[in-house]
């Protein structure tokens, strides 16, 4: 299969999935197939370090954490923005797809190897940028 292909069903089970594990693996098997980390580049996205941070600080039910991301990678011409996350005694990825307005957090419960899951969007309102998060009383963790 093509990466563009594995691309594509990234994208379609990532909308759709009820359990976020199964669009993950989906990036998973994305990210270890030849060329892919060839072909991505390191990148810049403005709004991905703040969303993601707030993301992770409602996933680790921890306000005053600091989350951050070493590097934000695009692959090729794609929409897909992936890379790391590093905070808190915790380690994670995200990706995120900029024609979907849609990413995921997954994030490592410290030494218990537990992984949550969290599926955000971006949105335009009024002019301003804004993100659609879990709320801290019900995180939509999957």
């Amino acid at each position: 299969m093509t990466l563009q292909v594995e691309l594509d069903r990234l994208k379609t089970t990532m909308q759709g999935a009820r359990q976020l594990n199964v669009a993950w693996d989906r990036f998973c098997d994305l990210s270890s197939a030849p060329g892919f980390i060839a072909g991505s580049r390191q990148s810049y996205h403005e709004h991905l370090p703040p969303v993601v941070d707030a993301v992770c600080k409602i996933m680790a039910a921890d306000p005053e954490g600091d989350f951050q991301l070493p590097a934000i990678m695009q692959y090729a011409d794609s929409s897909l923005y992936h890379g790391a996350i590093c905070g808190m005694g915790r380690v994670g990825s995200f990706l995120y797809f900029q024609d979907l307005r849609m990413g995921m957090v997954a994030l490592i419960a410290g030494f218990s190897r537990k992984t949550d899951f969290c599926r955000f969007g971006l949105a335009m309102a009024g002019g301003l940028r804004h993100f659609v998060a879990p709320l801290p009383q019900r995180p939509m963790l999957h």
